[in-house]
């Protein structure tokens, strides 16, 4: 039995989206826990009290090189979109051929780069001395598992941009559950801690790799991504980055201001850090509707802009913020009245409880805004703006973020609940920017890729 494809460009909308959109959602939670399960297991059964502090230091790099590649993913899958609701089935062979050739290299790259900078990236995050053992040898060991991760981007990026988001949540399922079973082994019965955690991690993404291309294989996908598929056009490169590039940069300048935050964060010692890392994790979790209806447009506004149905994409839009924003605002609403249930789901050390509750009760606000500037973030790539997305973000998380920040801790002294207002500002600012050039127009002048 063949891959099912799903064409956006016909009939009423709002079922196929409906129908595209849950497998999208569950498998990015199932992506969040992956880390999660690593905090839940090492938190509650490694004797190293550090470890806690050790994953979630060590995940900002790591996340940082990852949104690289989340970045072109995007771009992937707008131009497989474009090219399938147009027909052009040349051209989508051009775009597979040309990603794995590029995605392949940047996963080599970067699990190299991981391993020997491994000790720059936690000095200049300021990793308090007795946490940088187990932050070096977790980095270092996640270093590995770039190219699986490199792997899983393209195949869900190629699948999603012709409507197919099953496949992606079969495989990501597959590769969670080898994750925990490693897990146990390795932290719980052979009491390897955060080291053990990052191997289970890795090994579990090579397995889920091998999983997925032999089930694309045996599915007879249209595409098979063999060796002798590696292939690079100038064009469909320069169009890859064009539009992925922004993106990515604009996510990196933003996980930077991250990593900036943690500095601070880290200079007020390991149980601050370890209360943030938790409420940054659940920040995954709570994000999920927001980031994956941005993910369901690109596919979906890509489609309809590449057969020429401005209107139909706009109206795909709507819907994605409606179906985006009220399950985040009930995470909002949990997290304010039961904040320190919520920490406590992932530890049960009184401090880190305390430390994560004051960052949760004043940061989740950001919330309620996020569901808005992610589907007009991913909306205004699929319609070739995503210079102007970049630069809304960028500007406003350094211009605004930053300085607050910088403001509520160190002048205010305000410890870790001044600091979590400083997150809302900037995607309020964002938004606005944003209703007004989806009001002015401008953006319905789309270039062809």
């Amino acid at each position: 039995m063949a891959i099912k494809k799903q064409d956006f460009t016909k009939g009423n909308i709002l079922p196929p989206l409906i129908r595209f959109s849950v497998p999208c959602i569950i498998m990015n939670l199932i992506q969040s826990l992956f880390v999660l399960t690593d905090l839940f297991i090492v938190g509650h059964w490694s004797e190293e009290k550090e470890s806690i502090a050790a994953i979630t230091i060590a995940a900002s790099p790591m996340w940082l090189h990852m949104i690289f590649l989340i970045g072109l993913g995007g771009a992937v899958n707008v131009l497989i979109g474009r090219a399938f609701g147009a027909k052009e089935l040349d051209k989508m062979d051009s775009i597979v051929g040309t990603s794995m050739s590029v995605f392949t290299a940047i996963g080599i790259l970067f699990s190299a780069e991981l391993f020997i900078f491994a000790e720059l990236f936690l000095t200049l995050l300021k990793t308090p001395p007795e946490v940088m053992p187990l932050a070096l040898t977790y980095l270092r060991i996640s270093a590995f598992g770039f190219l699986p991760i490199a792997a899983f981007n393209l195949f869900g990026s190629v699948l999603r941009g012709v409507g197919n988001s099953t496949t992606p949540l079969l495989y990501i399922s597959v590769g969670l559950f080898i994750n925990i079973m490693l897990d146990i082994l390795f932290v719980v019965v052979w009491n390897m801690g955060s080291t053990g955690a990052a191997i289970a991690t890795v090994i579990s993404q090579f397995l889920g790799c091998f999983f997925t291309i032999f089930y694309l294989r045996i599915k007879q996908f249209i595409f098979r991504f063999e060796i002798k598929d590696f292939k690079f056009h100038k064009d469909t490169c320069k169009n890859l980055f064009s539009l992925g590039l922004p993106g990515s940069m604009q996510e990196i300048f933003v996980e930077v201001s991250f990593m900036i935050i943690l500095v601070i964060v880290n200079m007020m010692g390991a149980t601050a850090s370890a209360g943030y890392g938790i409420v940054l994790k659940l920040w995954s979790l709570t994000a999920l509707p927001a980031y994956s209806f941005g993910i369901v447009l690109g596919a979906v506004a890509s489609q309809n802009i590449g057969a020429i149905k401005i209107k139909r994409a706009k109206q795909s839009l709507y819907w994605c913020f409606l179906l985006s924003s009220v399950p985040c605002w009930i995470c909002v609403a949990i997290m304010q009245c039961f904040p320190e249930f919520v920490i406590a789901i992932f530890t049960d050390k009184p401090g880190i409880i305390k430390a994560g509750s004051d960052f949760l009760l004043s940061s989740s606000w950001e919330m309620l805004f996020l569901p808005f500037e992610f589907c007009m973030t991913m909306f205004f790539t699929s319609c070739g703006k995503p210079v102007f997305a970049m630069i809304c973000v960028v500007s406003t998380h350094f211009i605004i973020k930053l300085p607050l920040a910088y403001a509520l801790v160190f002048v205010l002294h305000g410890g870790l609940y001044a600091l979590g207002w400083s997150f809302t500002a900037p995607t309020v600012v964002t938004t606005v920017i944003y209703f007004i050039y989806l009001a002015s127009g401008r953006w319905t002048k789309i270039k062809k890729l």
